[in-house]
């Protein structure tokens, strides 16, 4: 009778050790599922920390690179601009506040003054006038050896540059030094080629300024 009953004592102990099985492979399941959901979001964490710490670090990079682009691009064009000569030969074109100005009458001063290159001294000078009618003029004056200056050259210094007015009286304005921009472009066959920009001051009045920019001059100068 005993005897009888151990088949079912061994079959019961086999249940349970089942049972016992399939919860611990349940529960192993269960932390499986958890230690992957838990992995899932420490990556999510990860990657959404990462991006947002190179969006702090790498976009203000990126933005100053394109500034730095842009500024250069700026910069090959205002020095793409200061190569550019307007001015037909024999002519300064130039603008005057708002107003632009071409200077093409010689005003029949001596030549030395009006398109002159002194060898001795190594003197420039240029005088135009907008016409023998209207008396504005421009006179550029620079101190330069035209023989063995290089081109294009900026004159940094020795270069003066005067405009003068006639109307509501007669003013004239004076630039000079970092005042001024000049640029030589070229000098072939004594037909000098340049830029200017900058500003001028009125010499009877320190607070009356005029800006001058886009200034392109060709002449050709006589030797004296």
């Amino acid at each position: 009778m005993f005897f009888g009953f151990l088949p079912n004592l061994q079959s019961n102990q086999t249940n349970s050790k089942f049972k016992m099985y399939k919860n611990f492979k349940r529960k192993e399941k269960i932390v499986s599922l958890a230690l992957l959901l838990r992995r899932k979001h420490f990556v999510n964490y990860t990657i959404r920390n990462t991006y947002i710490m190179y969006k702090k670090i790498l976009f203000p990079i990126f933005a100053i690179i394109i500034i730095c682009i842009c500024g250069a691009c700026s910069k090959n064009d205002e020095s793409a601009d200061s190569m550019k000569i307007e001015a037909p030969i024999g002519e300064i074109w130039t603008t005057i506040g708002d107003i632009p100005l071409r200077f093409k009458s010689d005003a029949s001063i001596f030549t030395e003054a009006s398109a002159g290159y002194t060898t001795s001294i190594k003197f420039l000078s240029i005088f135009r006038a907008v016409s023998n009618e209207d008396r504005r003029s421009l006179h550029i004056r620079a101190t330069l050896d035209l023989d063995k200056e290089s081109t294009p050259a900026d004159i940094m210094q020795n270069v003066k540059i005067t405009y003068t007015t006639f109307l509501n009286g007669q003013k004239s304005y004076n630039g000079l030094g970092t005042a001024i921009k000049f640029r030589l472009v070229d000098k072939t066959n004594d037909i000098v080629k340049a830029t200017f920009s900058g500003t001028l001051t009125n010499q009877a009045n320190p607070n009356d300024k005029i800006e001058i920019k886009g200034g392109s001059v060709n002449i050709k100068v006589k030797r004296f």
